[in-house]
């Protein structure tokens, strides 16, 4: 994949040609008459923004924003066959690809099968994170060798840049998806003994299979009352009835217990004799008559007879009271007795029933100790799949661990010999005496990092030298050209400003270079950096490395000089 063209449907945009081989600089220049003026925002960012924009980066709305409905388009050619992507600002779900509108992530899976040669089974790689490798866009994208995309996954980093050195891919997709499975299963068991029921009796031993046990025999009791519980349609009505009889029968036995306490006082009272000792009356009424000299024995006998008289008629009344309460008893006892057998018949109805009611609330009871049980039965099925399945990951890291290091061993002397001779011949055009190669090594720690890589140049801390060892990772993956069909490299103003300046123009001829092996090397350059250049480098090589291969000056001298066309501050 070489660029051709970065274009607008926007007259004032400024189109960008680029050069099929060598080198390509966009040059930033700042306005001549203004000392205060910087080549910021003239659009030299904004031109590899724009590449990325076209090649189906996310959706920024703040470019919606900013400039509405405008569409960028984007020739490039892979394989002798020329595309155009074209992407409307405002509609950004969607990218055009030689007139056919594709969503966007139609689009970039169409560029990853077009532009990569990805086994089948190595579905966790994208086209968005393998083309940045060509593509540095934002400041943080320059901080180190192998950060290429801004909070990308160090996994996911590492899947990349290793399918683009050559190495298998596929063991890094692999641990970390072992490890994010392993991640997953712990996570859904912790959840899981958070359960309120299955928390009461799990890490406990022998509690779980006990409270099972349990469980279920409570069951089969509720299954057995409720096969044979009837339900009476009148159970209500009979249990009301019921409640009414013991009532009646109370009253009943209160007033036989009533009338019987009467009875006792009567036949107490009978056994009273109103006359205590009739002698000590008839020798009273002898002294009398002596002392008086009369005779009463006349009115005594008349008084006698009387009192004789009231006697019979108490003991006659107090038989007639004695007869009619006992026969009083004997009523309320029968009905007692009537009360008692159909209060006896009741309670036995009852005792053989029940109600709708009763019924329901034995149902729910038994569907709720089903529902406990089923739920601790599946989650400790569901503990016991989870520690097995994290047994077998275990085991088969362990195992991945042992063919890794195998694996390495056995492309030390050609695969990664490759890497690292190739990398220590780039880092050898900018330092004589420096040291610079790449280690690969299994990474058996428990992370998701299959590899650990290490891009190194000797005092590689010192200003500038970072810059270096970026330039020649990036290149590295160009010119190794594992897996790719890209042939070109994109780099930021940025990435010369803070190197070494003895190293620029090195890292610049070395591009330009690359022009003879078919690929195309694109970058911007600030006005400070190529002044210095020119001040450095003698006429010669000045005009044919730097000034020859300059394809656009984008200036603050006026709007028109800007790539839009327009000052517009713009984020992205």
């Amino acid at each position: 994949m070489k660029l051709i063209e970065l274009g607008s449907d926007d007259k004032k945009f400024r189109t960008i040609k680029f050069k099929e081989n060598g080198l390509n600089l966009i040059l930033g220049k700042r306005n001549s008459e203004d000392s205060k003026s910087t080549y910021n925002g003239v659009g030299k960012s904004l031109a590899l923004y724009l590449v990325q924009f076209c090649l189906g980066t996310k959706a920024n709305k703040k470019i919606t924003n900013k400039i509405p409905n405008v569409n960028f388009y984007l020739k490039f050619r892979i394989d002798g066959i020329n595309y155009t992507a074209k992407r409307n600002t405002t509609k950004q779900s969607v990218i055009t690809l030689n007139d056919e509108t594709l969503k966007l992530l139609d689009f970039n899976s169409k560029m990853l099968s077009l532009l990569f040669e990805v086994p089948e089974e190595l579905s966790k790689i994208s086209f968005r994170s393998l083309i940045s490798r060509f593509l540095r866009t934002r400041k943080e994208e320059y901080n180190d060798f192998d950060s290429f995309v801004v909070k990308e996954q160090e996994d996911r980093s590492l899947l990349s840049n290793s399918f683009l050195l050559g190495l298998d891919a596929i063991k890094v997709q692999r641990k970390f998806e072992f490890k994010e499975e392993f991640t997953k299963i712990d996570k859904l068991r912790k959840v899981l003994q958070k359960d309120e029921i299955f928390n009461s009796v799990f890490g406990i031993e022998g509690e779980i299979s006990l409270k099972i046990n349990e469980l279920e025999k409570k069951i089969s009791i509720l299954e057995d009352d409720l096969s044979s519980f009837k339900v009476a349609e009148n159970y209500k009505d009979i249990q009301e009835e019921t409640k009414k009889l013991s009532f009646e029968i109370k009253q009943h036995v209160n007033i036989i217990s009533i009338n019987k306490e009467l009875l006792s006082n009567i036949e107490q009272s009978i056994k009273i004799n109103p006359i205590s000792n009739k002698n000590e009356v008839i020798e009273f009424i002898k002294r009398v008559e002596i002392e008086l000299n009369i005779n009463i024995q006349d009115r005594i006998n008349q008084v006698n007879e009387f009192h004789e008289s009231i006697i019979k008629q108490r003991t006659s009344r107090f038989e007639n009271e004695k007869k009619k309460l006992a026969d009083e008893i004997l009523l309320h006892e029968k009905l007692v007795g009537e009360l008692e057998k159909k209060y006896n018949q009741n309670l036995k109805y009852i005792n053989e029933h029940g109600g709708l009611e009763d019924f329901t609330s034995i149902n729910l009871k038994l569907n709720d100790f089903k529902f406990n049980l089923d739920r601790i039965k599946k989650s400790s099925e569901l503990i016991a799949n989870y520690k097995k399945r994290g047994d077998e990951i275990k085991l088969f890291l362990a195992q991945d661990n042992l063919s890794t290091t195998t694996y390495l061993e056995n492309i030390s002397n050609t695969l990664i010999k490759e890497i690292t001779d190739n990398f220590s011949e780039l880092v050898k055009i900018f330092y004589i005496n420096k040291f610079g190669g790449i280690s690969i090594e299994n990474n058996s720690g428990d992370n998701k990092l299959r590899y650990s890589i290490e891009a190194r140049i000797q005092d590689d801390s010192s200003d500038g030298i970072n810059e270096v060892k970026i330039f020649c990772f990036d290149l590295l993956l160009l010119t190794m050209k594992k897996n790719h069909k890209v042939k070109f490299l994109f780099h930021d103003s940025r990435l010369f400003s803070d190197m070494d300046t003895h190293q620029r123009f090195p890292a610049l001829k070395l591009a330009n270079k690359l022009g003879e092996q078919g690929f195309q090397y694109i970058a911007s350059l600030n006005q400070d950096t190529y002044e210095m250049l020119e001040k450095e480098q003698d006429e010669s090589d000045f005009k044919s490395i730097i000034k020859d291969n300059i394809i656009i000056e984008l200036s603050s001298d006026n709007d028109e000089s800007r790539l839009l066309g327009v000052h517009i501050d713009l984020e992205y």
